[in-house]
């Protein structure tokens, strides 16, 4: 059990607060990639993720900061989903084809294709001039 002196010192935000941001930034994610950067707006974000759009700067910021939220967030999930992937490749395997075979697709299935990265790698690629500072940060991850 926690002291009195470690729950209160404890920076981490509670539970509820961190499944809010994830739904914030689940639906941003959806939206931008819907929508375009441009075409995004916070009240959108905050309908669909049903939450007010005072939640949605309290818990990230303005559009700019939720893009960039985005970003990192999509980014580590996809990182996480091929390292994991790529652990799964065995250290000695008796049937080098028939292993690279399964692996290919696993990879395939598990990183190549998911849909979120995939959206966010489109809206990259077709508003990254537009907004280059916005994306610098997608481009040195």
């Amino acid at each position: 059990m926690a002291t009195w002196a470690e729950s209160t010192l404890d920076p981490s935000p509670p539970r509820g607060q961190i499944a809010k941001r994830a739904n914030i930034l689940e639906t941003a994610a959806r939206v931008f990639a819907r929508e375009g950067f441009a075409g995004t707006t916070i009240d959108m974000i905050a309908a669909e993720a049903g939450v007010s759009r005072q939640t949605v700067y309290n818990q990230i910021g303005d559009k700019e900061k939720v893009f960039a939220a985005v970003v990192e967030d999509t980014t580590e999930k996809a990182n996480a989903g091929l390292f994991a992937t790529l652990a799964t490749f065995p250290d000695d395997p008796k049937d080098l084809e028939a292993e690279l075979t399964a692996f290919a697709r696993r990879l395939a299935t598990n990183c190549l294709c998911d849909r979120r990265s995939s959206a966010l790698l489109k809206l990259v690629e077709s508003e990254g001039q537009r907004y280059p500072e916005l994306f610098q940060a997608w481009r040195e991850r």
